[in-house]
């Protein structure tokens, strides 16, 4: 489970720099909803492999 949450939270922040690069080139359109689920996401997936660490 510990591996699995690792692999979670690196894809996750994978998702996180890509909406974030998506808001960035779509000012206009674009909301902060595009990075921040993901990102939140990968918080708690990396804190989770620390603490199991």
């Amino acid at each position: 489970m510990k591996k699995i949450s690792l692999i979670l939270g690196i894809v996750f922040f994978a998702a996180a720099l890509l909406g974030t690069g998506y808001v960035l080139l779509n000012r206009d359109k674009a909301d902060a909803i595009y990075f921040l689920p993901p990102l939140l996401a990968s918080f708690v997936c990396f804190s989770y492999y620390q603490e199991r660490k």
